[in-house]
């Protein structure tokens, strides 16, 4: 009888788990996200760092990230015949916030923030994720949205959204499809989630679910 051979899955199972020990950490309950402006997947290993990567994602004050920590393993390479173990925070993320470059770090559930990060950085931890529950479960719809347009050209919905919203002091979701009605629903909801990820609209999301009635601002930061 020939040796069983794996499953193309179960060799795209095991390079995910050998990307994820090469970090040192737990291979089990893996999550594949695909950041909305980004042409790579990352890996997580949790639910909470799940959860983490829509709070990051969702974050408005957050210009730009990059989650090339989770690509590359840490430079160190493992001591011969021992498990690679991982102490204090982990660096999730690299991010701008008002022009200034820091770090986004997952702390789990310790509270206690490192003393060496730098001002600009940000130290995450299971109590922030509780604090922003709305702000993720609405993310976690947004960016799906995003997905589904970033193949077609939007530049000129971007354009009539930003002027839409730009003639008053708030506008509805709902308004904002019936200015645009001879685009698709779904491709102006996308833009819409697209320029909010962009910083170039604001919108209610922090406190309030998102739906038809979801007010979006213009970005007044300068």
């Amino acid at each position: 009888m020939s040796p069983r051979t794996s499953t193309p899955a179960q060799c795209g199972r095991s390079r995910v788990a050998d990307a994820v020990r090469q970090r040192g950490q737990s291979p089990y309950n893996l999550w594949l996200l695909r950041p909305p402006l980004d042409t790579q997947d990352i890996i997580v290993n949790s639910d909470p760092k799940m959860e983490l990567f829509y709070f990051l994602e969702g974050d408005p004050s957050l210009e730009h990230i990059d989650y090339h920590p989770l690509r590359h393993p840490p430079a160190t390479a493992p001591t011969q015949g021992r498990k690679r173990t991982r102490s204090g925070p982990e660096h999730f993320a690299d991010v701008i916030s008002a022009g200034v470059s820091g770090r986004a770090f997952w702390g789990g559930a310790s509270r206690a923030q490192p003393k060496l990060l730098a001002p600009s950085d940000r130290y995450v931890t299971l109590a922030d994720l509780d604090a922003h529950r709305m702000r993720i479960d609405n993310w976690r719809r947004i960016i799906p949205a995003i997905r589904r347009i970033r193949v077609f050209p939007t530049v000129a919905i971007e354009r009539e959204l930003v002027q839409q919203v730009g003639t008053s002091a708030s506008l509805p979701v709902s308004a904002a499809l019936s200015a645009l009605d001879r685009h698709p629903p779904a491709m102006v909801l996308g833009v819409i989630g697209l320029l909010l990820r962009q910083r170039k609209l604001r919108a209610d999301v922090e406190r309030r679910p998102w739906s038809l009635h979801t007010q979006l601002f213009m970005d007044v930061r300068p």
